[in-house]
């Protein structure tokens, strides 16, 4: 299991690898500035090649996450129809998100061109990777939290708390740190969460 949890590990910081190369900067902005299209901008000054194996990191980290997301399963004692669906669904995340990070390689190249109406045209369909990947995260985080709440793992219930969500829940924090630290902490944040919650999950077990 323990294996299974330092993939994981792995998986969360090449995602996070991945945002970095997409969009780090150490340039300052005024975070009143920091939307989607600004973001754009900030890519757009990249490498093709950077954003490139940005974006490949995002298909990579799906592949390991979802083998280290079956540590789920061995934590489940008499219960593994329950392991194997929240390692499913977990795993699922992962793939998710994978998929959705894969997508921004293209549009930090179209970002060179600023052409607003190309970007404009695929953004409903990243918002649909997004949201898909949003009630994925918060639908496995719940059934995990319920699942440990009833016993049905060998986690003790403290643990709740160092399941992504509530890391996540810090986001706020993060969004007041001045840049680059912006940047390189609440840039990286979604993945993040993961890092702490498997390192954490490695310590408890």
């Amino acid at each position: 299991m323990k294996l299974l949890i330092s993939i994981g590990i792995l998986a969360s910081l090449v995602m996070y690898l991945g945002d970095m190369l997409l969009y780090f900067t150490t340039e300052k902005f005024d975070l009143k500035d920091y939307k989607d299209e600004f973001i754009f901008e900030i890519m757009g000054k990249n490498s093709d090649k950077r954003l490139i194996f940005g974006g490949l990191c995002g298909i990579l980290s799906a592949f390991l996450g979802a083998i280290g997301a079956f540590h789920l399963y061995y934590l489940f004692e008499g219960n593994l129809y329950w392991g194997l669906a929240l390692s499913l669904c977990f795993a699922f995340v992962y793939i998710a998100g994978g998929a959705y990070h894969s997508h921004w390689t293209y549009l930090g190249i179209l970002g060179k061109f600023k052409n607003k109406q190309i970007i404009d045209a695929v953004m409903p369909y990243m918002l649909i990777l997004k949201n898909i990947t949003v009630i994925s995260l918060l639908l496995s985080n719940a059934l995990i939290i319920l699942a440990i709440l009833l016993g049905y793992t060998s986690l003790p219930i403290y643990t709740v708390f160092i399941t992504p969500v509530f890391w996540y829940a810090l986001i706020l924090l993060m969004r007041k740190l001045p840049q680059p630290y912006f940047l390189l902490i609440s840039g990286g944040w979604g993945n993040l969460v993961f890092v702490f919650y498997y390192i954490s999950l490695l310590i408890i077990v």
